[in-house]
């Protein structure tokens, strides 16, 4: 009897040894994984950045015109981007002739941006021709050499078209040193990756005393210490090799087309000997009480096991709570949270004491609504993983944007436990709201421009029709000789009427209508729910109050239409109603309803 027993167990000895050498890989195939769609997040973040900067206001306005005040406003905003989003190590003006004519450098030891004094010709000129090969909205990424030939620097590029006219590029040239220190990220302390180069070199960061001093780097060769496992990552997007006692697991990770990196984790002998104690020292104390029970009776053996189990259990919890360095929240199979760490309540203001015991869907999710938390609750339960941005608002009324992602931890292929992290992206999305309104905004009057004006003409055009109670409609403004106050005045004073007609129609003009600034003297206002007749009083009103203003010495004309289906339309019956007031002597409101016949 006693001999049966060994025999199994060193059999079983062998099988557990095995399966936690594959537990292990399948563990970091999965780490892997999860710091590859941090890189794609991180890339769908920068690629969002640069496309609001191509497309911002302060952008096109120095790229029609390189003046010193336009300098100064695209100055400010490269270095407001740099100086919070700290990715950067440059951002840069490029010129369709591969000249800089603008660019702002970051510096991690200060922590500033800097713009550099004088221009210069950009000393890579095969990006200049990748460049004009981009299309509209297109954002490239360039990898070239750095200072060390194995070290490559990547730069994201995208032109600045402005009415089908190529103007130049926005460059900005991304930190590989925080990109990697946000990929090395990880729960468990053995499976942090490392960034591996073409050549088959590791990137390790060796960081200086000073946090924000730039690291040095060692380089060590993986080509030389596991050729078999080189092989293989040269072939396969991703897998793992035993090669000299190491379990060595790599993912690929595309820079662009032509470049790329690996991700790899290295574990030695020594990680997976002290892996495979956990569950070898499990099953020698199952051996032992399987020993006991023939000495002595089933009952009490059984009641040894099962609660030796939960004590192992509440230790596994225990290591996942207390090593994240996100926020972390860890729940049974029915989702009553069992413990969370120190940053969960840093980050969601929620106490230990609260949350331990409440159900984790609600806690996080509840003010979405029950159905929301139905649809993740059965996105979990099928598919094991859930992972959304989601708004929260804090007990001391502060909203966040946060990342959580909700991953089952299976056992013998039933769910164990859950472990929820949530990462705070608030800053981030305030920045880019931030650019989106810098887009959106007319530079000089800070009323809506031209872009804007035209998404929300689309959005209005669609209401109509859908309601018949819902009436909409357009005005389109001009200043009355407004090039004379510009040749005899000059354009300061130009721009001081335009800016003061604007400030009389967000006084003059209700919350609900829409006021644009559309061309240099023209203006729009689109105003919902609003009879044709009545908007011809309101924009009737608006003249009389500007042509009283004695600081402006200036008047408008307008023309009034109702709003239909047919934009088009629309804004040609506004403009031959704008035309009409201008020949009719000016100073004055004209209307054109979009059923008149304007062929």
């Amino acid at each position: 009897m006693t001999s049966s027993i060994i025999a199994y167990y060193s059999q079983r000895y062998q099988q557990v040894t095995e399966k936690s050498l594959l537990n292990t890989a399948q563990q970091a195939l999965i780490q892997l994984n999860y710091n590859v769609r941090e890189y794609n997040n991180i890339e769908d973040q920068l690629f969002s950045v640069i496309n609001l900067l191509s497309h911002g206001q302060a952008t096109h306005h120095y790229a029609l015109s390189e003046s010193k005040l336009n300098q100064s406003s695209l100055e400010a905003i490269f270095i407001s981007v740099a100086e919070n989003q700290k990715w950067y190590n440059s951002i840069f003006f490029l010129n369709n002739s591969g000249g800089v004519s603008l660019k702002v450098d970051y510096s991690s030891v200060t922590q500033r941006a800097t713009p550099v004094a004088e221009p210069f010709i950009y000393p890579q000129p095969d990006l200049l021709l990748y460049a004009n090969q981009l299309s509209k909205e297109q954002v490239g990424i360039w990898v070239v050499s750095g200072d060390n030939s194995n070290i490559p620097s990547l730069q994201l590029i995208t032109p600045i078209i402005i009415q089908n006219q190529r103007y130049g590029y926005v460059v900005v040239d991304v930190d590989l040193w925080r990109l990697s220190y946000r990929l090395n990220y990880s729960l468990e302390e053995d499976l942090h990756p490392q960034i591996v180069t073409e050549q088959g070199l590791y990137l390790t960061q060796k960081l200086a005393h000073h946090s924000l001093m730039k690291p040095g780097v060692i380089f060590d060769q993986l080509v030389s210490q596991f050729p078999d496992t080189w092989h293989a990552m040269r072939t396969e997007n991703s897998g793992y090799r035993v090669e000299n006692g190491h379990l060595i697991v790599f993912h690929q990770v595309a820079l662009s087309d032509q470049r790329k990196f690996y991700l790899v984790i290295d574990l030695t002998p020594n990680q997976l000997s002290q892996r495979a104690a956990r569950d070898l020292n499990d099953l020698v104390k199952e051996g032992i009480f399987v020993f006991l029970l023939v000495l002595i009776f089933v009952l009490p053996t059984i009641s040894m096991l099962l609660h030796y189990h939960r004590r192992n259990m509440e230790s596994k919890l225990a290591r996942a709570a207390l090593s994240g360095t996100s926020a972390v929240m860890i729940s049974d199979r029915s989702h009553q949270v069992m413990a969370v760490n120190d940053e969960f309540e840093k980050i969601t203001g929620l106490s230990r004491s609260w949350a331990l015991g409440r159900n984790a869907l609600k806690v996080l999710l509840s003010h979405h609504g029950l159905q929301f938390v139905m649809e993740v609750l059965e996105a979990v339960t099928s598919d094991y993983l859930w992972e959304g941005e989601v708004e929260f608002t804090s007990p001391q009324g502060q909203m966040l944007t946060t990342i959580i992602r909700i991953q089952a931890i299976l056992e013998g292929g039933k769910v164990s436990y859950y472990i929820t992290s949530i990462i705070d992206i608030s800053e981030r999305k305030a920045l880019e709201n931030k650019l989106r309104e810098l887009s959106e905004k007319d530079g000089l009057t800070h009323i809506w421009n031209r872009r804007k004006f035209e998404q929300e003409l689309r959005i209005q055009s669609q209401l109509i029709g859908r309601d018949d109670g819902h009436h909409t409609c357009l005005a389109l403004l001009d200043i009355d000789f407004f090039k004379r106050i510009n040749d005899e005045q000059g354009h300061d004073q130009g721009d001081r009427v335009i800016k003061g007609i604007a400030h009389q129609m967000l006084i003059q003009l209700r919350t609900s209508d829409f006021i644009a600034r559309i061309g240099g003297e023209e203006f729009a206002v689109i105003m919902p729910h609003t009879q044709l007749e009545d908007g011809y009083l309101i924009i009737e009103e608006l003249r009389k109050s500007i042509a009283s203003q004695e600081s402006l010495s200036v008047s408008i004309s307008a023309g009034v239409t109702d709003l239909s289906k047919d934009i088009t339309r629309s804004y040609k019956c506004a403009d031959i109603a704008l035309y009409e007031a201008k020949t009719s002597g000016r100073n004055q409101v004209a209307i054109c309803r979009s059923n008149d016949d304007i062929a």
